[in-house]
């Protein structure tokens, strides 16, 4: 069991934690790892992460010179950090980027709105929370009818943190109008046993015919609505222009 730690968890200090438990309390510690120490989250899951893996570096090798021009761009005390990223993700600096930071819910569920009913291609989403309540019903109506045009509409919603959404007439309502609806990391009583149900994903990102993106930490949810839920939507929300690369960042996550 002790290989299997070491060999299994990237975090040096989460390693030796387990171990000394291991060896501490060796039969409550192997129940203990057994059930929580590796993110089991599911066969399927895992291929679609090492597919898209594939993809991300065969796409970074295909890029490679573009990509390295880039870091002459960055003043050189940031290069170091820019390189770290490059050596894990295969892709590095990338020019010609157009970015807004929004700060206040109005201002992001306005723009993201217009993208939509801009959007000409495909549209996709992937949120946490999706609480279907105020101007989220609004931004729920712009993929209805950007579906119903002829776009290609995603939503990706965490099966937990957007319960109400899921099992709502609204869900429902985005299927019909020919939205495809997903649901990300599922729970049940069954798969339970088998898979981590506390492991979620959290990502909030929004990719609109491959050259808008979005990328934050807010939810999709109203924030006059936070009372009733509980939930905090405080967050912000980048807005980029031009991001090439922005499609591969969720692709791994989307079960088409």
């Amino acid at each position: 069991m002790t290989l299997r730690v070491v060999s299994v968890q990237r975090n040096i200090g989460v390693s030796i934690a387990w171990v000394a438990v291991l060896y501490t309390l060796p039969v409550f510690g192997f129940v203990a790892y057994i059930l929580l120490g590796e993110p089991m989250i599911g066969r399927r899951y895992r291929e679609r992460v090492d597919q898209a893996s594939i993809l991300m570096n065969d796409m970074a090798r295909r890029e490679h010179l573009i990509f390295d021009k880039g870091q002459d761009l960055l003043p050189a005390n940031y290069r170091g950090v820019s390189q770290i990223g490059t050596r894990w993700t295969g892709f590095g600096v990338f020019p010609n980027h157009q970015m807004q930071l929004l700060t206040d819910p109005a201002s992001i569920f306005q723009r993201l709105i217009e993208d939509i009913h801009a959007a000409q291609r495909i549209v996709l989403m992937e949120f946490y929370i999706v609480y279907p309540k105020g101007q989220v019903l609004e931004v729920i109506e712009a993929l209805s009818v950007a579906a119903q045009r002829g776009v290609e509409c995603h939503i990706l919603a965490d099966s937990v943190g957007s319960f109400s959404f899921i099992n709502s007439s609204v869900h429902r309502k985005l299927e019909k109008a020919g939205v495809y609806v997903h649901q990300s990391l599922p729970v049940g009583l069954f798969k339970t046993l088998f898979k981590r149900s506390d492991l979620r994903n959290h990502r909030k990102m929004v990719v609109i015919d491959e050259h808008i993106g979005y990328i934050g930490s807010f939810n999709l949810v109203d924030p006059r609505f936070l009372s009733k839920t509980k939930m905090s939507v405080n967050g912000l929300m980048w807005r980029y222009e031009r991001l090439a690369s922005t499609q591969l960042v969720s692709i791994q996550r989307w079960p088409r």
